[in-house]
């Protein structure tokens, strides 16, 4: 299972449908700045050693470099097994009994179907998954404590040495999943400090080498003409709007966009991803609150999208999504999934032309017309926002 061949395929295609001439089949583009009408990230988990990717597989699975991950709290015995966990270190894959010293979890891995969750994603085909290798299937844990191990992180899982990353130029960066809080990961079992015998010194040593490697790999990342997810200006999910839905707005989004007002902003001279407020499978509901939310406060590097979705809805019948959206009013597929309408309306295609003013000292930026209401006027569009009513309107100019 090698997760991320299938991912450069992916970014080979999508570079050469953008630029057929400059990044042709089969390898695509021959340096990263080849195509620069399309930029394609790849996913990587900043705290999970994940097996579906050839590298970290190697490393697991070498004791060698057992220390590069965590390990639980006490030996195996003889059998391999670690009694007394939350869950076992064990597992029968392919008919075969594997077990691992090093700690590691089950979450969104794939497995064999469960009579019970028919169509959760992840799920393997009889005879099951195939690793390609010898420990469990698991999400396992990078150890940030080993110096070693950052090193190899900056260089290699997050740098230019695996062939399936930064060293490929058809891919421009990288989504980097999960961190390692003060108080641990974001993303794991209830049981992983007692199960890896972590103190509270545990969990802040590794936070702080956590934070030494991640910073040292967005350094080299940029440096090789690529970009992460994190260094956007806003550097949470980008699941929707910055401010938040549009239902749930109106104190967060005065202050954001009062915020992108004032000349050299930190918002409008970042790189920006701006998310539509999406409702996971059924449209854009707000579409002309986030169009317009976006050309108000953006800068020159700045991008509009869905961020991540996965590939299918929720499962049919599931009860309505927090913000009010019903997900079981849309269409279904054969595996009881709900289709995700991917629209693409027209304006996105439409040119507003530049904010008036835009490259002079103060000038192009928006303005608080009244209060919660704000405008910016482009060469060929004015943008309006309310942020009281939750509503926002681009209006073209006369030609």
């Amino acid at each position: 299972m090698d997760v991320t061949a299938s991912m450069v395929q992916q970014a080979i295609k999508t570079k050469h449908a953008a630029c057929p001439e400059a990044c042709p089949l089969p390898l695509g583009c021959p340096h990263r700045g080849a195509c620069t009408r399309t930029r394609v990230w790849n996913y990587r988990n900043s705290i999970k050693a994940q097996l579906w990717i050839p590298v970290v597989r190697k490393l697991v699975e070498d004791e060698a470099y057992s220390g590069f991950f965590l390990r639980y709290r006490t030996p195996p015995l003889p059998n391999g097994s670690i009694p007394g966990l939350s869950q076992s270190n064990c597992a029968v894959e392919r008919g075969r009994r594997l077990c691992s010293s090093l700690y590691h979890d089950p979450l969104q891995n794939p497995a064999y179907p469960r009579p019970r969750y028919p169509n959760k994603n992840g799920w393997c085909d009889p005879p099951g998954c195939n690793y390609g290798g010898e420990v469990p299937g698991g999400e396992y844990y990078f150890d940030f404590r080993n110096a070693s191990l950052r090193e190899w992180y900056v260089s290699t899982y997050l740098g230019q040495g695996d062939a399936n990353g930064l060293a490929n130029p058809n891919l421009d960066g990288f989504f980097l999943d999960d961190k390692w809080s003060r108080t641990g990961p974001t993303e794991s079992p209830a049981g992983l400090f007692q199960d890896a015998g972590l103190t509270p010194a545990d969990v802040d040593a590794i936070h702080q080498g956590y934070v030494e490697a991640v910073s040292s790999a967005q350094r080299s990342i940029v440096e090789a003409g690529a970009y992460t997810w994190q260094s956007m200006a806003n550097s949470a999910t980008a699941a929707g709007p910055p401010f938040g839905s549009a239902r749930h707005h109106q104190p967060n989004c005065s202050a954001y966009m009062r915020q992108a007002c004032v000349p050299g902003n930190s918002i409008s001279t970042s790189p920006l991803f701006y998310g539509f407020d999406h409702d996971g499978g059924a449209g854009l509901p707000h579409f002309s609150f986030d169009l317009a939310g976006f050309l108000l406060v953006r800068g020159d590097f700045a991008w509009l999208g869905y961020s991540w979705m996965g590939c299918a809805g929720r499962s049919c019948g599931a009860p309505p999504w927090p913000n009010g959206s019903n997900p079981r009013q849309a269409p279904c597929d054969g595996s009881g999934r709900n289709v995700i309408d991917w629209q693409f309306p027209p304006e996105l295609d439409r040119d507003y032309g530049t904010p008036v003013g835009w490259g002079k000292p103060g000038r192009g930026y928006c303005r608080e017309k009244a209060s919660g209401v704000f405008e910016r006027e482009y060469t060929r569009a004015v943008v309006t926002v309310d942020c009281a009513a939750g509503s926002g309107s681009v209006v073209m100019k006369s030609e």
